[in-house]
């Protein structure tokens, strides 16, 4: 996956739009983010996963792994 196709699946999220924190893309519904690029130049990204309104995991990785 590169960075581009993360973006595109990140925005095709309903409601989602993409904005910027501390410098780098972050993708929000409502405000909150859920997604971001932490570092487009190493394709680092995070996911936060959420249950009930409580973060229950988040993943900061490559966008090229694959699972």
């Amino acid at each position: 996956m590169t960075i581009a196709q993360f973006r595109q699946i990140a925005l095709s999220m309903p409601g989602a739009e993409e904005r910027s924190h501390m410098g780098h893309p972050d993708f929000r519904v409502n405000g909150k983010i859920f997604a971001s690029i932490a570092d487009p130049k190493k394709e680092l990204t995070m996911v936060k996963v959420t249950c009930r309104g409580k973060v229950k995991s988040s993943y900061l990785g490559k966008v090229e792994s694959s699972y």
